[in-house]
């Protein structure tokens, strides 16, 4: 331990000294975003799955993390979207139909 403090007692000084003269900081700019920095987790879909959506409910697509998510609240408030592909129907973890009230939870926590 002691042997780790006399290295950072030597290499912070080194490197606060040789930084800013290392030609990745004339290549690269960083410059502050001025939007929040969340990645979009959710997406409400186009009309065309609103029309196939039980009374009171959404159609959304989510990333993984927010699918999982969906999945473990109660199951009345959401339902897999059905998805065909070569003719065969399978359910797309991320598409879901969600109630109202979920959507709202669903913001509340991820927005």
């Amino acid at each position: 331990m002691a042997d780790n403090n006399n290295y950072a007692k030597i290499l912070i000084p080194m490197i606060r000294k040789v930084l800013p003269g290392l030609i990745a900081q004339d290549i690269v700019g960083v410059q502050p975003m001025s939007m929040p920095s969340k990645l979009l987790t959710y997406e409400v879909l186009d009309t065309e799955w609103q029309t196939m959506c039980p009374r009171g409910h959404t159609a959304i697509m989510t990333n993984i993390e927010i699918g999982h998510w969906v999945e473990q609240q109660p199951v009345h408030m959401w339902k897999f979207i059905d998805l065909e592909k070569d003719g065969k129907t399978f359910h797309a973890t991320t598409h879901f139909f969600v109630s109202d009230q979920l959507l709202t939870w669903l913001r509340m926590k991820w927005e």
